[in-house]
């Protein structure tokens, strides 16, 4: 029993690491990749940087919390595709 504990004790905190790297796997892409070229792809366009920034601000936020949301249950995805539906 006592093993059991220590094995689920460890499951958790590898899973709060696990949602700790994702959290910052997606904020380093946003602001080295996305962020510079979502600014220049629309400063193509508009050639307004208060616009430019509004849509780049606004797009940003949006595609982070989707991305972070689709990392988080792509284990799950990924079950359902390959269609196993049992849980760890």
């Amino acid at each position: 029993m006592g093993d059991l504990l220590i094995i689920s004790h460890y499951k958790v905190r590898y899973l709060d690491f696990l949602k700790r790297e994702l959290f910052w796997k997606v904020l380093i892409w946003r602001i080295g990749v996305s962020i510079p070229l979502t600014i220049l792809i629309n400063f193509m366009f508009y050639h307004s940087i208060a616009t430019v920034l509004v849509l780049t601000v606004v797009s940003n936020i949006v595609g982070y919390v989707a991305q972070y949301i689709f990392e988080l249950n792509w284990r799950s995805l990924w079950r359902v595709l390959n269609g196993k539906h049992t849980k760890d």
